[in-house]
């Protein structure tokens, strides 16, 4: 039963699990995670002057999760009265519920870009459209289930014409909603309803040079997304540019972060990595060649380092211990968010543990069980979290590895596209590719 939470701020989610409690800000990102116990003596001391519900009011205001002016006299700083931690959402892990989802809403896309995965060009012929129940019936349960970061993709999201109800059943919920966009039809109706909903826009500008952008997302496409950008900032919505990293721009990276940050004056920027795509011979054409890849820990280090007020996520394209500062793994196979953080759910409502992992289907949302059900008891859900559990070694060409202690052996997604199994080796390995760390 959920418990009043009187004390708290209107946008604060609040998600019981176990024996835990999650308690986590839309607005700023804040995630503490406290022991059920704990959070019942809140309630129990809740507008008395105990000092344990004095001194956890201090630690919820520091985190923007205390209602405005209602506590504030009996405010105090002291020792940590809450037994919590603080922590970020990409770094939680849970077998009950994810936290974060990517929701392909649409297959449908006004462009037709050459590394889009799914390819929209391929997918549109055979996709029918979920109805606005269905899309709806989705909704229900990823409220159910608590997700604190729901991300709408596509195609091109903003093209599904059920795109605002959806959202406004799930606005007042308190996940932090986000919404992936090419820029190029935004209107001043769709900027009023990404205010209404304080929805971060993350827009994908790979390159601000016509003649390589026109390689990968089609010619005049680049002026219409930067135009679009400009509308958002002047809308001051709030905004993170992703550059997908291609051989094309991999060279011009620098300067296409510059121009982000001098010129948009954006300070959020996600590089992304090429994700495997269509067939082996597609994707091996745009993505990294050899001497790009031994370039690549250097140029991530200078963008560091020369732009330090930027908010850079640099996904997996730092995932294999070729930093000079390299950091000790846990020694299992594959440490990222899949199956205990993340799902990705597509146009069809078909479920799955990320982008990276197609051929592992949890199952479908709308007929086979709700999002909790898949997510706890699919099959293929529990065989990807036994793998997960697995030491390196269990992959053959890690065994003598001198580097095993500074990695998790790389995506499994990518061992498959390549090599049509699980246990293989991922392309991107560096030794593989004669990198040298």
């Amino acid at each position: 039963m959920m418990l009043p939470v009187t004390f708290l701020a209107k946008t604060v989610l609040v998600r019981e699990e176990q024996e835990l409690v999650y308690l986590y800000n839309r607005q700023n990102g804040a995630v503490l995670r406290i022991k059920s116990s704990d959070y019942q003596q809140l309630i129990a001391n809740h507008g008395n002057d105990n000092p344990f519900f004095v001194q956890a009011l201090s630690i919820l205001a520091e985190q923007g999760m205390l209602a405005e002016d209602k506590f504030k006299s009996q405010m105090s700083k002291g020792d940590n009265a809450i037994s919590g931690q603080h922590a970020t959402i990409f770094g939680l892990q849970s077998t009950a519920n994810p936290f974060t989802v990517l929701w392909a809403l649409t297959a449908c896309c006004n462009l037709n870009c050459s590394y889009c995965f799914p390819a929209a060009n391929t997918v549109q012929p055979k996709h029918t459209a979920l109805s606005y129940a269905e899309l709806e019936q989705i909704a229900t349960q990823l409220i159910a289930a608590k997700v604190m970061q729901i991300t709408f993709s596509g195609g091109e999201a903003l093209l599904e014409k059920n795109i605002w109800q959806i959202i406004a059943k799930l606005y007042p919920y308190n996940a932090k909603l986000v919404l992936i966009t090419n820029g190029t039809v935004l209107t001043d109706a769709i900027i009023e309803h990404l205010r209404q909903y304080e929805i971060i826009t993350a827009v994908s500008l790979d390159v601000h040079n016509e003649a390589i952008n026109a390689k990968t997302r089609g010619a005049n496409i680049l002026a219409q997304t930067i135009e679009g950008i400009y509308k958002l900032k002047a809308a001051k919505i709030p905004l993170v540019i992703l550059v997908t990293v291609t051989r094309f721009n991999f060279d011009v990276l620098y300067q296409h972060v510059k121009f982000i940050v001098e010129q948009l004056k954006i300070p959020h920027i996600t590089l992304q990595d090429l994700r495997p795509f269509g067939t082996v011979d597609a994707y091996n054409n745009l993505r990294l060649h050899k001497e790009q890849e031994q370039k690549l820990p250097e140029l991530i280090i200078k963008l560091k380092t020369d732009f330090p007020q930027v908010n850079f996520n640099f996904t997996e394209l730092a995932i294999f211990p070729i930093m000079p500062n390299k950091t000790i793994k846990t020694g299992k196979i594959m440490q990222c968010p899949a199956g205990y953080n993340i799902a990705y759910i597509d146009f069809f409502g078909d479920l799955y543990p990320c982008t990276h992992l197609p051929s592992m289907k949890l199952g479908n949302l709308l007929h086979d069980g709700a999002l909790t059900e898949l997510w706890r008891n699919a099959e293929k859900m529990r065989r990807l979290r036994e793998l997960k559990d697995k030491h390196l070694t269990i992959l053959s060409h890690c065994q003598d590895c001198e580097l095993q202690i500074y990695c998790d052996g790389g995506c499994r997604g990518d061992a498959i596209f390549y090599q049509q199994n699980l246990y293989g080796l991922a392309s991107r390995c560096p030794l593989a590719m004669g990198i040298s760390c």
